[in-house]
């Protein structure tokens, strides 16, 4: 299995894996990344690591997505941004914040906020987790900057302002602000969807009849451990604090937790809790409560972001500062959904992107939904985990059907599929399939590329054992050329019984040519009539049989090869004609298809010609063949296949060298495809509705050069009762692939008992 990639081609999945390991640890080393911990601890380096490999190293993390962020305002000219792709939005006549609003080095929320997400490669301070992404700011009255009595906060028209920023085309909303002293378990469900400050923005929030909507990233606040008075909700008795009294703040606020009472927000609103460095919860952050199912831990205490004023502070911390809050750890999921929208190439829906965020966060430990001590009340669905988001869950499958399955099982392993090519295919398929992609899904639907043609590679070589056995097996060409053994040929554990004309066999290759077709049906069990007049009747059938298997796992029997040979050749003539036909039960020209390749199989039928002639104590050989091919694939990628022709040929001068010794030299070509293709209809990826993309398209199945094999072979018999044999060969071309010529030199001693 390989892995398609822009800048490393086609590797394999360790290979993958290896380079995302080392990129990740680069990135691990850098300054920029390693300033803001918190995203070693969510692994962002394994995803930002992923997504390099996979579209190249000057990918950016993010990039295509657009996350809008609702907040007091942003500092466009802090160096952070520059670079990023970044607007402001002033709503509602709302002032812009200025230098003068703070003192020097002074704190703006929105800033801080969107650095977390946004912050540039530019080695002057920290990076922020899709610095790649699209970001447009609208300017809120939350804001330090705009008085508490100013009359535009009261004058503010929440409803109107989520409907601008939702029209504005984001694919996810950051919403770091909350009321403070609230929660969600407080009200009911008609209290929230009721006119006035809650009800008709949770409305447009929850875009129903919206296709795919937006997804809101809320904070849970920061209200734990607050002063408040006696007889308010969750406050309880705290000896340290100045009123006698905080809050023991269980829940979210109502905003941020509605999806806990309203329906209609699930699915695309997730809130966010904060944890420390030890990855705890926060002394100060909300807890998940009633909302745990749509909640999620990001790191929140000590977090690098950007300081608003830039333009008088000098390079350096001056410019950035250690913050908290809950606020911080929203962006730190809202950037987290940036990454995993990019690298899954917006084919996932964004509630789809919300479940596998939930589906792939970190459960273990304290953040084990099933601990006594109520551990999902606190962190929801767990810490945040990129480098589980953007890695397959469970096993990855190509569905041959028109929907992703969820559960994952209605395809065939990625594992198990698979081309085992033939020789005659040479480079073809690795050839036609470069460059083109195949999706398989995840057991959460989420689609995985990988390259097509690291599935059907090129055909092997015969190893040099299968070459010394074909050396050393009896029957051989330049043996029937003199005049010895059979037409059969026979391996050394073959058994034969003649009766009459008839000869009966076991383990043996019905073919009469070494570089014949026939060779495809293996060891055969053999029937052959001979007659006088030199005509010769075979028919075969194989005694093994291949196992593939189904979508469930499990082994499936396919139809052994058979066929029959006529061949004709009079004792006193110095040609023959051969017609064969063989029906491969479970291959096509050698060739096997697993997993969602489906099933091949072929009729083949051969013609050959041959001829020998005596020139000067030589035995002069010729032998070519013509075959064709009526292919059957089914029930998998391959679409159809257009009938092959093939071709394969040999020269052989054999001459004795008295009584024990014979010189045997040879030219030949090995079966290949002259003529052919084959449909392909493949998935390539879904739509956000679940619905598999697939694209057809032809490939040639004519390898890019033609194999050549020259030899030499000595043999002496009656050496210690039995012979010796050596052969000395060169391919050209090897595999019917433009490469350099392979050399072997084999030798070998046989026997008979």
């Amino acid at each position: 299995m390989e892995i398609d990639t822009v800048s490393h081609g086609c590797i394999s999945k360790d290979r993958f894996r290896e380079l995302q390991d080392d990129i990740a640890a680069g990135r691990r080393a850098d300054s920029e990344f390693s300033r803001q911990w918190a995203l070693e601890t969510l692994n962002v380096d394994e995803a930002h690591a992923a997504l390099a490999v996979k579209y190249g190293a000057n990918t950016k993390p993010g990039d295509g997505v657009i996350v809008g962020v609702m907040d007091s305002g942003v500092d466009l000219n802090h160096p952070e941004f520059s670079g990023a792709s970044m607007t402001e939005t002033l709503l509602q006549d709302l002032p812009d914040e200025m230098r003068t609003d703070f003192g020097a080095n002074e704190f703006s929320h929105g800033t801080a906020v969107t650095s977390i997400m946004a912050a540039q490669p530019n080695n002057g301070g920290f990076l922020g987790i899709a610095w790649g992404s699209t970001y447009k700011v609208f300017t809120m009255p939350i804001g330090d900057h705009l008085a508490e009595d100013d009359p535009r906060r009261a004058a503010f028209d929440w409803e109107s302002a989520y409907r601008d920023v939702l029209a504005s085309g984001v694919d996810i909303v950051n919403a770091s602000y909350g009321f403070t002293g609230e929660f969600v378990e407080n009200y009911t469900a008609d209290q929230l969807r009721a006119p006035g400050r809650l009800g008709p923005p949770l409305q447009v929030v929850a875009q129903q009849g919206v296709t795919d909507p937006a997804i809101f990233v809320w904070i849970a606040g920061n209200d734990h451990g607050d002063p408040c008075d006696a007889g308010d909700a969750h406050c309880v008795a705290d000896s340290s604090s100045p009123t006698g009294f905080s809050f023991n703040a269980i829940s979210p606020g109502p905003e941020a937790g509605a999806m806990a009472k309203l329906p209609e927000l699930r699915g695309h609103n997730v809130v966010t809790v904060a944890v420390g460095r030890d990855g705890r919860i926060a002394d100060f952050s909300n807890r998940c409560g009633i909302a745990g199912p749509w909640c999620i831990a990001a790191p929140g205490v000590d977090v690098t972001g950007a300081l608003f004023d830039s333009m008088t502070s000098t390079p350096g911390s001056a410019r950035l500062a250690l913050i908290r809050g809950t606020s911080i750890a929203a962006p730190m999921v809202s950037g987290g959904l940036a990454l995993m929208k990019h690298f899954f190439r917006g084919q996932l829906s964004n509630t789809q992107l919300l479940t596998r965020l939930f589906a792939t966060a970190d459960k273990s430990g304290i953040y084990a939904p099933d601990r006594i001590d109520g551990s999902s009340s606190i962190y929801g669905q767990g810490m945040m985990d990129l480098g589980a988001a953007v890695s397959p869950v469970d096993n990855v499958q190509v569905m041959l059907n028109s929907q992703v399955a969820e559960n994952g099982n209605d395809g065939y392993s990625i594992q198990s599929t698979q081309l085992r090519l033939g020789m005659a295919f040479g480079n073809s398929l690795s050839r036609s399939l470069a460059g083109r992609e195949i999706a398989a899904f995840d057991a959460l639907g989420a689609p995985f590329w990988f390259d097509l043609s690291g599935l059907a590679g090129t055909a092997l070589q015969p190893s040099a054992l299968g070459r010394l056995f074909r050396l050393m097996t009896p029957g051989k060409d330049a043996d029937r050329q003199a005049g010895r053994g059979t037409r059969l040929t026979r391996a050394p554990y073959a058994l034969a019984a003649h009766r009459g004309d008839w000869r009966f066999g076991l383990y043996e290759s019905p073919a009469n040519a070494q570089s014949s077709l026939l060779n495809l049906a293996g060891n055969a069990a053999t029937v052959t009539y001979t007659a006088q007049t030199g005509l010769e009747a075979t028919a075969f059938a194989t005694v093994s049989q291949a196992t593939v298997f189904n979508p469930a796992g499990l082994p499936r029997q396919q139809m052994s090869n058979m066929g029959a040979l006529l061949a004709w050749r009079p004792a006193d003539m110095p040609v023959g004609v051969r017609l064969g036909w063989l029906k491969e039960g479970n291959s096509l020209l050698g060739a096997t298809a697993t997993g969602a390749f489906g099933r091949l199989s072929a009729n083949n039928v051969v013609t050959g010609f041959e001829a020998a002639v005596e020139v000067g104590g030589w035995r002069l050989g010729f032998d070519t063949e013509i075959g064709l091919v009526v292919p059957n694939a089914g029930g998998g990628l391959i679409d159809g296949m257009s009938w092959l022709s093939t071709s394969a040929m040999s020269l052989r001068a054999n001459r004795r060298l008295g009584a024990q010794d014979d010189l045997t030299i040879s030219v030949s070509q090995p079966p290949r495809i002259e003529n052919g293709a084959a449909t392909f209809r493949l998935p390539v990826g879904r739509t956000r509705e679940g619905v598999i993309l697939r694209e057809s398209f032809s490939a040639g199945l004519v390898p890019s050069a033609r194999q050549i094999d020259v030899a030499t072979r000595w043999r002496r018999t009656g050496v210690f009762g039995g012979e010796f044999r050596v052969e000395a060969a060169a391919s050209h071309n090897p595999g019917h692939v433009a490469a350099k010529p392979m050399f072997s030199l084999l030798a070998g001693w046989r026997g008979e008992f």
